[in-house]
């Protein structure tokens, strides 16, 4: 960069003074000490009020609803009946009454509309096993 503010792009200090050379140094430093003085400032204001707030993600909510991305409470579909509604191979959709779930084969390969029991629960994952005639 100091090179291109002296127009010398050949490497030949000859006919470059000193006071030039100084000047173009001293522009190219503030230049860069600018650049990360604004760097620091915009940086502390991501994730404030402003601009910037909706570019970092929040570490409280703004609500106080919360939100569950799992429904906790699996373990009430334990036993349950109901039919696989997508393949599961081994995992996919199945259906219990008007619900839809995602659960994981046990033997292996199931066809839509297969009857399903549940047969465990585990990690947030829901286990089934075809119902034998």
């Amino acid at each position: 960069m100091i090179l291109a503010l002296l127009d010398n792009v050949i490497f030949s200090f000859d006919k470059v003074s000193t006071e030039d050379l100084a000047r173009a140094m001293i522009t190219v430093l503030i230049g860069f000490l600018s650049g990360g003085i604004l760097l620091f400032y915009l940086v502390s204001k991501i994730g404030r009020k402003g601009v910037f707030r909706k570019m970092a993600l929040q570490s409280i909510q703004e609500n106080d609803k919360g939100y569950v991305s799992v429904d906790l409470n699996l373990k009430n579909y334990v036993g349950k009946n109901g039919i696989a509604y997508t393949v599961l191979r081994p995992s996919g959709k199945i259906k219990i009454g008007d619900e839809y779930l995602d659960a994981v084969s046990i033997d292996g390969f199931i066809e839509p509309d297969t009857p399903i029991t549940i047969v465990k629960q585990e990690s947030a994952q829901l286990y089934v096993r075809k119902i034998r005639n």
